[in-house]
């Protein structure tokens, strides 16, 4: 069983890899560098920010063909985020100040 838990892991970062590669040749630089992320340091992966590029490089995995690393993406990564993580992801929203009404 652990052999092919290995080589599923195994085939599962080909995958990532691959489509990391494919990514970048189409310009979704920011979704790339996130995916990178999730695997190398998940940690990361709980702001509002990574997630939303992890949310949409799961949508580009699925369309690009790659839906067991769309799988791993909102099964793993992103729903390991505690709703605590979220909440005080949300209250450091940068909120800027009204423009100045100059009519």
């Amino acid at each position: 069983m652990s052999t092919e838990t290995n080589a599923t892991n195994e085939q599962l970062v080909r995958e990532i890899a691959v489509l990391r590669e494919t990514m970048l040749r189409v310009h979704y630089f920011e979704e790339s560098h996130w995916l990178a992320a999730a695997v190398a340091f998940p940690g990361l992966c709980a702001s509002p920010l990574g997630q939303d590029a992890l949310r949409r490089a799961a949508t580009i995995a699925w369309q690009f063909g790659f839906p067991a690393v769309s799988h791993w993406i909102n099964s793993e990564v992103l729903a390991k985020v505690t709703p605590a993580q979220k909440r005080v992801a949300d209250t450091h929203m940068v909120r800027l100040p009204p423009a100045p009404d100059f009519a």
